[in-house]
């Protein structure tokens, strides 16, 4: 990339930034952990740690579902432009 950020890789950044930024707080099995429950009861030793992860998954995810809504505003916009000359 030449310096240039384009939609698609700030729209995969805030996706794997969302994905991951919750990943030390999942287990590998489907089970509920103690641990998970003090995370959501707000008694756990690294809370805040929690607190930031969950901040970062929130904003991100956010900020992912804005960028898909602005690249289909973008192509309406232009579906729009190319319908109307045709039809002009």
């Amino acid at each position: 990339m030449s310096g240039k950020l384009d939609h698609y890789t700030l729209l995969m950044y805030h996706f794997y930034t969302a994905r991951d930024s919750m990943n030390q707080f999942n287990k590998s099995d489907n089970g509920i952990h103690e641990s998970n429950l003090k995370y959501i009861l707000g008694i756990s030793k690294d809370q805040l740690t929690f607190i930031r992860a969950r901040l970062t998954h929130d904003a991100n995810l956010i900020a992912f579902i804005n960028s898909v809504r602005n690249l289909y505003d973008i192509f309406a916009q232009l579906v729009n432009i190319l319908l109307l000359e045709t039809f002009a």
